[in-house]
């Protein structure tokens, strides 16, 4: 029932892509798939504006795309740290970690 009822609640939603200029950083955050993130200013981006007055930030334009990141592969960046989820299981960490809580390497907490 819950599919229906939300494929019908979007069928006759219009929405609308733009590409925008951040030019407020105290405006709205943006958190698309519960990742939190707050606008750069200057920063280009693609906002998708629906018809029921809600919006979602699609992705920013530009970037550099690592040279060793394959088909698949997640890439998160900052300006000074980096996280790459790659296919074989491999996290890479670019900066400093801080860890609240515990940590457990192969079963064993350290």
């Amino acid at each position: 029932m819950w599919l229906s009822e939300s494929k019908r609640k979007y069928e006759n939603a219009v929405c609308e892509a733009s590409v925008c200029t951040v030019e407020d950083t105290d405006a709205e955050t943006v958190k698309p798939a519960n990742i939190l993130r707050v606008p750069v200013e200057g920063e280009t981006q693609l906002m998708l504006y629906c018809s029921d007055g809600s919006s979602i930030l699609l992705g920013t334009v530009g970037g550099t795309v690592p040279s060793d990141l394959n088909e698949g592969e997640i890439y998160i960046e900052t300006e000074n740290a980096a996280i790459t989820i790659k296919n074989n299981g491999t996290v890479n960490i670019t900066g400093t970690v801080n860890i609240t809580g515990s940590l457990t390497v192969n079963g064993v907490s350290i």
